[in-house]
């Protein structure tokens, strides 16, 4: 029984590893230009704010004292070249164990050259929570863009869903983290 357990953890931690190596091979990429690619189809997320890089400007109605404010606008196919994390989960909103794909929170936050764990995230239907100090890095937390295999649409609370590994990591289900769980999610700003 130890000796699986031991695996289990050497295991987890080789997959820690790996992931570390994948987000230091994303930042040194990400490094040689401020600016990213453009999208090619629909935006589905723009992150703005404190960000190194950046591929667009917000809208002039969004601007802060009629500054321009860089942004980074990202399509399926942009969220789809970063590594992919699958999660498997119970929710408060979904029925049984779900299998939700989507690009690690943190590893996409270092895509774009966050500056800050303090984020902003909002939906399409103008809910808005803030995360400060969440454990973006610690947790394989996502952007899903898949749940059970397929993408979600709006109706099935898509396109994009941030989510929690609640059953791997129990102490993920807090009434916090289950707030951060954003379905429909368009934005997240960077403080």
């Amino acid at each position: 029984m130890k000796n699986k357990t031991a695996q289990r953890v050497h295991f987890r931690a080789l997959i820690r590893l790996l992931q570390a190596l994948i987000i230091s091979c994303v930042m040194v990429f990400s490094t040689y230009a401020s600016e990213l690619k453009q999208p090619t189809g629909p935006v589905l997320l723009e992150i703005s704010g404190n960000l190194s890089h950046h591929n667009t400007k917000l809208d002039i109605d969004r601007q802060e004292d009629g500054q321009e404010i860089n942004a980074v606008a990202l399509d399926l196919k942009m969220l789809e070249t970063l590594p992919a994390e699958t999660i498997r989960t119970k929710t408060p909103w979904t029925e049984g164990v779900v299998e939700f794909t989507g690009v690690r929170l943190d590893v996409l936050l270092n895509f774009v050259g966050a500056e800050s764990n303090d984020l902003l995230f909002q939906a399409l239907d103008e809910y808005s929570v803030e995360a400060s100090n969440e454990p973006f890095e610690s947790f394989p937390i996502i952007v899903a863009y898949k749940r059970n295999g397929k993408y979600m649409s709006v109706r099935e609370l898509g396109p994009l869903w941030i989510m929690y590994p609640f059953d791997e990591f129990p102490e993920l289900n807090t009434e916090q983290s289950r707030a951060n769980c954003v379905w429909q999610l368009t934005n997240i700003t960077v403080k």
